[in-house]
């Protein structure tokens, strides 16, 4: 008896710590606690109907800091007529240096929608800063209950020294199998609650949460707290600084192998996934700017490679300009930018079935490809507006080769890269968060040059002296004091007052994607542009400059800023005047071809006499006279 007696006691006092946990479990989820870090997707304000990414989520990667997301709200259950893609990727796919809706996922959007005006196309950005391939095949499974029509993969930066990266990971975390079990173990609420914890306890300097200079998304962290005067404080060292450090990886170490090795494999899981489940994935290669940049690490050898690149040619000798500039990225042991492995991995996954490459390194650019094209890039590896356009055209290219989209690829024909400029505010921002990026590690090698706070407040004090109202709302954006969207109205409110439309515009267009679900907004956005719409460059208090790039007078200018915004009203059918506006648009700008499937998608959806109106303009702007007398005479009969 006394043997059994052992045998039970032994089991009991073995099996208790093991109950009391799953006892912990079980309380935590029944109150709660913890679930709001558990869900990808939470409801989207009151109607239950809609979800949006959870900004909490992320927050399980990272320790010091939660990056942004992008809002961008959709039906949980995808309506009929509705094409749905998922965007992952790191901070390039999420738009850095700029807000989300300028990234190459919002462009992408805009240039599907312009071309499908029968479908509604959804392009939800779901990618992070400092994210790698480990946070992407954490949660990739949790896509599939959404119905997406294709998933499209911008990564390979972050192999090192993101989120469990090769390079910033202790020893005891190197396998493989222990990364993805850690991983795992964070969908315990009780796992995430101790995480959590232990981070808020953990190094003060590190933890403190980044508020409106982060650029959040953006990849620098760069923040604000409050001194004990009452005071906003720039932060002390930009995240880009503290997640590298002297995390030195060089290319005969066995980290940078496994690195390589490990994106592999986490990339490929995610594409047996989809491939489970029919779902095409559109797999990008990645780019970086290798000729504007020199090596980030301080190593001879990198240094050396990129001085001889600088010798050649670059219009008689392109090939020894890309390989030297190539050889100089890859032997750079400060890995931000991927190197040349991961685009190769990229390039043979994408055989797979199901699988589609885009291969952005191939994109052609001015000036050459656009690795090798320096005024494309703000910083290191992160593209201007124009080359993330660059870069949606190419994502929407293969797309339209493979999505199974029912439209005729005619329709394409007149439809280029959307490269429209970001608003005033986005300008300013962007100004500071590459400037304090750039104030520091790596970009200055020299400890006792290193002065982003320095930097901070002398960007802070010309902006508070500065009459501009868009330095105004960037101070008060950056230091807190109000929010972007806040920002983005008042400036919208000043320029309009000031008939500064154009500028208007582009605080509308930001503001509309901030505040996607505000009818008030959208209505008020619509009245704005049909009192607008005629309005003669002389009705205008701004001045185009001269570009080769942009529309040279303010009535093209309009009417390029005003297309992105009536296009996002229509596909959310929001109001039948967008369809006139539209279609009036494409037939002024010559884009007659977009122009005749959108009058062809009104004509099966919303007929009226004002279409057959539009029909006959369509014709007589073409000089086809004859042809447009039939719907002249439609349009008569039906408004008398």
């Amino acid at each position: 008896m006394s043997y059994w007696k052992n045998i039970l006691f032994t089991f009991a006092a073995v099996m208790l710590p093991f109950a009391v946990l799953a006892l912990a479990e079980g309380v935590l989820r029944v109150t709660g606690l913890e679930s709001e870090r558990q869900e990808l997707f939470i409801p989207a304000g009151d109607d239950d109907t809609m979800v949006v990414i959870n900004p909490a989520f992320a927050g399980r990667y990272f320790s010091g800091f939660t990056p942004d997301t992008a809002p961008q709200p959709f039906r949980k259950d995808k309506p009929e007529g509705t094409r749905r893609f998922f965007v992952l990727g790191g901070s390039s796919a999420a738009g850095f240096p700029y807000n989300f809706y300028y990234g190459f996922p919002a462009k992408l959007e805009e240039m599907l929608q312009k071309v499908h005006p029968g479908e509604h196309v959804e392009v939800i950005n779901l990618a992070m800063t400092a994210v790698n391939s480990y946070t992407l095949r954490d949660f990739h499974r949790r896509l599939a209950e959404f119905d997406p029509d294709g998933i499209l993969i911008y990564a390979g930066h972050n192999e090192y020294y993101g989120a469990y990266g090769a390079g910033v990971v202790p020893g005891w975390m190197r396998p493989r199998w222990v990364r993805r079990s850690v991983l795992s173990l964070q969908d315990l609420h009780l796992v995430s609650l101790v995480t959590r914890l232990f981070r808020d306890t953990g190094d003060t300097d590190a933890a403190w949460s980044p508020d409106a200079g982060d650029r959040g998304a953006g990849g620098t962290g760069d923040g604000f707290r409050r001194s004990d005067d009452g005071h906003d404080e720039p932060a002390a060292r930009t995240l880009m600084a503290r997640m590298a450090a002297d995390r030195l990886v060089r290319h005969d170490e066995p980290r940078f192998r496994e690195g390589i090795r490990h994106f592999e494999n986490n990339i490929s899981d995610i594409l047996s996934t989809f491939q489970d489940g029919e779902v095409p994935v559109y797999l990008s290669t990645v780019v970086s700017n290798k000729a504007g940049q020199r090596p980030l690490g301080d190593d001879a050898t990198a240094d050396s490679l990129f001085a001889k690149a600088k010798t050649f040619n670059p219009e008689q000798e392109p090939d020894s300009v890309r390989k030297y500039f190539s050889a100089a990225r890859d032997q750079d042991p400060l890995r931000f930018r991927a190197p040349e492995d991961v685009n190769q991995t990229i390039r043979e996954l994408s055989r797979k079935d199901g699988v589609y490459l885009v291969d952005a390194h191939e994109i052609s650019a001015s000036g050459g490809l656009l690795p090798f094209a320096p005024s494309y890039f703000t910083d290191h590896l992160h593209l201007d507006y124009r080359g993330y356009a660059l870069v949606a055209e190419a994502f929407g290219r293969t797309i339209r080769e493979h999505g199974g989209f029912r439209f005729k690829k005619t329709a394409h024909n007149d439809s280029g890269p959307v490269t429209a400029q970001p608003d005033p505010l986005e300008e300013q921002i962007v100004d500071y968060t590459l400037g304090l990026l750039k104030s520091d590690f790596p970009f200055v090698r020299d400890p006792e040059e290193q002065k982003p706070q320095k930097w901070a407040r002398q960007r802070l004090e010309e902006l508070r002296a500065s009459a501009d109202p868009a330095s105004q709302a960037a101070l008060a954006y950056i230091t807190g004091q109000v929010t972007l969207a806040d920002a983005h109205a008042r400036l919208a409110g000043t320029y309009r007052s000031a008939d500064q439309h154009v500028s208007a515009l582009r605080s509308l267009r930001a503001l509309q994607y901030l505040q996607p679900l505000n009818p008030d907004l959208d209505r008020m956005i619509l009245d704005y542009i049909a009192e607008i719409a005629d309005m003669p460059d002389a009705g205008s208090g701004e001045e185009m400059p001269a570009s080769e790039d942009e529309p040279t007078t303010v009535r093209a200018t309009i009417w390029q800023e005003s297309f992105p915004l009536l296009v996002r009203l229509k596909a959310q059918s929001f109001d039948e005047r967008a369809w006139p506006l539209i279609v009036d648009n494409l037939i002024r700008s010559e884009q007659f071809e977009t122009a005749r499937y959108w009058l062809e998608s009104w004509e099966t959806l919303q007929p009226d006499a004002l279409l057959y109106w539009y029909f006959a303009q369509w014709h007589i702007r073409q000089g086809q006279s004859g042809e447009a007398q039939p719907y002249f005479r439609e349009y008569y009969r039906r408004v008398r």
